[in-house]
């Protein structure tokens, strides 16, 4: 009888890096079968403050969340950020 490959959860309170790069590194570097789930109903990301963190939902893309952040960090902070 043949063994199935091993399956593998990762389970991130708010999907972040950590959820992430666990995934690519049991997906691409061990060849594990392996899916990602979050407690949370978005992806946070650190943001500006504690009190304000990049929020984005679980359909958006690493590449439309990387442009987000680019952006973000471009602009000029907002009056009162001092």
């Amino acid at each position: 009888m043949p063994s199935l490959p091993l399956r593998v959860a990762v389970v991130c309170s708010s999907s972040q890096k950590r959820s992430t790069e666990a995934h690519n590194i049991l997906r691409s570097k061990q060849g594990f079968s392996i899916r990602s789930f979050s407690t949370e109903t978005h992806v946070t990301l650190p943001g500006p403050a504690p009190d304000k963190p990049n929020v984005h939902d679980f359909k958006t893309t690493y590449d439309q969340m990387y442009n987000d952040l680019l952006r973000k960090g471009k602009e000029p902070p907002s009056s009162g950020a001092f």
